[in-house]
């Protein structure tokens, strides 16, 4: 399941596993759709685990990676980012979202 919101200062974009978990070593992001389109640089990418032996409980969400005014490469091809492992802990999680946090390149 992938969830999302309008494109304004708060945007995000998340995607949910329903039946597994995942232990992040990194995360390929790319942008957008058109050339000439706005793009993120300043946005956290974040996780949770929003299961706890099946049942769902209220997520508590990990920041994984931190960008602040650093775009993402215009070039539609993923960037791929290292998780780094000391934050992640040995934690498998089943959700994940990046988060806008301030302007995109506009």
């Amino acid at each position: 399941r992938h969830f999302g919101t309008l494109n304004d200062r708060n945007a995000w974009i998340q995607v949910s596993f329903q039946h597994m978990d995942c232990l992040p070593l990194c995360v390929g992001l790319a942008h957008g759709w058109a050339v000439d389109s706005n793009v993120c640089q300043t946005f956290v990418f974040e996780a949770a685990r929003g299961r706890i032996l099946g049942e769902e409980v209220d997520p508590e969400w990990i920041t994984l990676h931190t960008s602040c005014g650093s775009p993402l490469p215009g070039d539609h091809k993923p960037h791929i980012i290292k998780i780094d492992q000391t934050v992640v802990n040995g934690r498998y999680f089943d959700k994940f979202r990046v988060r806008m946090t301030g302007q995109d390149t506009s």
